[in-house]
């Protein structure tokens, strides 16, 4: 029994669980609605998910749960491949299926079930801005190759603010406090955090004056001089996913040159004409192995976080007791089945609750079917004045006039459309500027 889960670490079965099966949401519907016994194709899940909800239809295409089958839920072990025998009369005609097996009924239905309540519950109270768990959690993948997924990143934030949820954190506390996930992974879960509203999070680095915020701290050499083969040896035990060893081995030539000077991570960037997230990344690299200090540009006040009621509520009805089953694989675990025998106990309640959820997860992937020619009207009235504006920039006015959210990397697609079309053009490296 749980195989695949018996082979984890607290870690993976979190990730494997908060990822893999939870989210996006209609995936863990997915599972909960196969019935034990019986192997599915495309076609019969498509109608088991439908049946289960009680609609007629799906926001999704009619193969996207046996997807989800194939991908996640089968990597994680939830569920098993068969070949079914699909055509009786002929004997010949057969199709891949799924079953969903003892993992996925002990571990996975209390799970999703865990999940629908603090959808609604968060819904309902309408404290966040998001409430589905694919904007919560994230999905299953890794960007840039991270040693720690979103789910299992958001999860421990969510656990430390709710335990110390009297007190405010500036971000360098918070930093030295989860070191090992990596700053970067940090602070791109707190902004989210932050933006949903699961944590009070006030930004500077992120806001000022309305706009993304460059050079709000910098750095200074603590040392007489940096050692390079030293640093990249030491960085290579820190970060085996840093690869950047040329941008790199240029900072610290330029730090060793200049050893007296304060520098910031847009200046140095350009200076050296370096991509400054790259940038960024190597001298916080290099800042927590103690080769430089950095401090916040004139004394500014720092990004403050702090628990709020919704932090409290995702993490003692929603992370906690999935946390409690991955420690000891238990699914029998304090609170773990609790929400999944009061839906088995109220099945028009939770009928309810399910249809629900799937609107809010169809709402929120708002993004999807969002006609090109209105995100391209957006992105020319936010450049309507004629200045060039960084994407960075013009992805966040865009959001501030969309009635739904657009992504970074729809907003950046659809400026290079409107290059083509002649009515934009790139000034230099990602700023952009309205022709006409």
């Amino acid at each position: 029994m749980y195989e695949k889960f018996k082979l984890m670490n607290f870690q993976e079965r979190m990730e494997a669980i908060l990822s893999g099966i939870l989210s996006p949401d209609l995936k863990g519907i997915t599972l909960q609605a196969m019935r034990r016994g019986v192997a599915y194709t495309i076609s019969t899940l498509y109608k088991e998910v439908c049946d289960f909800i009680g609609v007629d239809r799906l926001p999704v295409y009619i193969t996207i749960p046996f997807r989800f089958c194939e991908g996640s839920l089968a990597d994680i072990g939830v569920v098993e491949e068969e070949v079914k025998l699909v055509d009786m009369l002929t004997n010949s005609i057969y199709a891949t299926a799924y079953e969903k097996n003892d993992a996925g009924f002990d571990i996975g239905d209390p799970s999703v079930a865990l999940g629908t309540y603090i959808v609604n519950k968060l819904h309902r109270e309408n404290r966040t801005k998001y409430s589905s768990l694919w904007r919560i959690v994230g999905t299953s993948s890794r960007r840039g190759g991270a040693r720690y997924g979103r789910s299992y990143v958001i999860y421990r934030l969510v656990k430390f603010f709710a335990k110390n949820r009297r007190d405010k954190f500036r971000w360098t506390d918070i930093q030295e406090e989860f070191r090992e996930l990596g700053a970067r992974s940090v602070s791109r879960a707190l902004s989210r955090l932050g933006e949903i509203g699961v944590i009070n999070y006030e930004s500077y680095s992120r806001d000022v004056g309305g706009r993304r915020a460059r050079d709000w701290s910098s750095y200074e050499l603590l040392v007489d001089r940096i050692d390079c083969e030293e640093a990249m040896e030491k960085i290579r035990e820190k970060c085996k996913y840093f690869h950047e060893w040329g941008c790199l081995r240029k900072i610290i030539e330029y730090i060793n040159q200049n050893p007296r000077e304060r520098f910031t991570r847009g200046k140095l960037a350009d200076k050296l004409g370096i991509n400054h997230s790259t940038c960024g990344h190597s001298l916080s690299l290099l800042s927590s192995l103690g080769y430089l200090s950095y401090k916040f540009k004139g004394g500014e006040v720092q990004s403050i976080a702090k628990a709020n009621e919704s932090t409290i509520l995702l993490y003692e009805e929603f992370f906690e007791p999935i946390a409690r089953m991955c420690y000891k694989l238990d699914p029998d675990a304090q609170g773990f089945r609790d929400k999944l025998e009061y839906y088995l106990d109220h099945r028009d309640l939770w009928r309810e609750h399910l249809k629900t959820q799937v609107y809010i997860y169809d709402k929120e992937r708002s993004h999807v079917r969002f006609v090109g020619g209105e995100v391209r009207r957006l992105i020319l009235r936010v450049l309507e004045n004629g200045e060039a504006k960084k994407l960075s920039h013009i992805h966040e006015d865009v959001n501030k006039i969309s009635p739904r959210e657009v992504t970074r990397r729809i907003v950046h697609e659809h400026l290079k459309i409107l290059m083509k079309e002649g009515l934009v053009e790139r000034v230099r490296d990602g700023w952009y500027k309205r022709i006409g």
